[in-house]
């Protein structure tokens, strides 16, 4: 269509020229100069138009509206050129208004509506600030991925299907972790995960130590899951532990039960550490 519309416009531009004068150099310096007035002018009426979406519209209806009044004054139709002079001025007019009210509303830097947290928080004006945090935490829950709260891969204990007995029953002095991801040699590729009960209950027995024997096949998530997901998982499996798996199924890392818990309440005391004991009101 536009490409029609210039068809039309450069030989109205040419016809015009050739019924304004007599002399040929005149015609083709007028033809000339307005066709560099063109180039000129291109550039800075793009980027002033592309700017500004709802223009494009409006010149696009006005070059087809020219473009049919040409048209038709070539078939020997004339259409009064006031009629299309009031409908352009009065577009424009209302586009001007139009654009005056959207820098003021740039300059007004209109806010944002609140989220459902910020409303919600408002009304909780009185409320302590701890609990008013853990109700913002449970309000973001759903959107927050299980990354966030994840123990990362170089801070995770796991046990190593290829060492003796005796360093895997070191392995699991030293932490205070109920279960453990299970690898051969590397945690790049998960074998199970195992529970530090039935590891102890092979010693209470009298037998030896065999990780295969008591491993489960592992509880995996993906890194981009939200923190909903993984506890949808954590539902449907009695599992304290499930391993968090990247797009390409490598290991990046571990969430329990407690991560989530610790999602919505905060950090909790290590049970693994003493805790101190405190003094209240003349009690122990």
């Amino acid at each position: 269509q536009i490409i029609v519309l210039d068809m039309v416009f450069s030989l109205d531009s040419i016809i015009t020229a050739v019924g304004m004068v007599d002399e040929l150099g005149v015609m083709m310096t007028a033809v000339v100069i307005a066709v560099l007035a063109m180039l000129v002018a291109s550039k800075p009426l793009t980027a002033f138009i592309t700017a500004r979406p709802s223009l494009i519209i409006l010149c696009l209806g006005f070059l087809l509206m020219i473009g049919l009044v040409l048209v038709v004054d070539g078939f020997g139709v004339h259409v009064p050129k006031g009629y299309v002079y009031a409908a352009i001025g009065f577009a424009l007019l209302i586009e001007i208004l139009n654009q005056l009210a959207a820098r003021n509303r740039s300059r007004a830097g209109t806010a944002a509506p609140p989220t459902l947290t910020e409303s919600v928080l408002r009304l909780l004006a009185g409320v302590p600030l701890q609990e008013k945090e853990m109700v913002a935490e449970v309000l973001t829950f759903a959107a927050r991925p299980v990354s966030d709260i994840m123990t990362p891969r170089p801070e995770v204990t796991w046990l190593d299907a290829g060492r003796p007995a005796a360093q895997i029953l070191a392995r699991l002095r030293e932490s205070p972790h109920r279960e453990f991801p299970v690898g051969r040699g590397s945690i790049d590729r998960v074998l199970g995960q195992v529970r530090k009960e039935d590891l102890l209950a092979q010693c209470l027995d009298g037998g030896a130590v065999n990780l295969e024997r008591v491993m489960r096949a592992p509880l995996s998530v993906r890194h981009d899951a939200s923190v909903l997901d993984a506890m949808n998982v954590f539902r449907r499996e009695p599992a304290e532990m499930a391993i968090v798996l990247d797009a390409s199924g490598r290991f990046v890392g571990v969430v329990t039960r407690e991560d989530l818990l610790e999602a919505i309440a905060g950090d909790m005391p290590d049970s693994g550490r003493p805790q101190p004991l405190y003094l209240r009101e003349g009690k122990l």
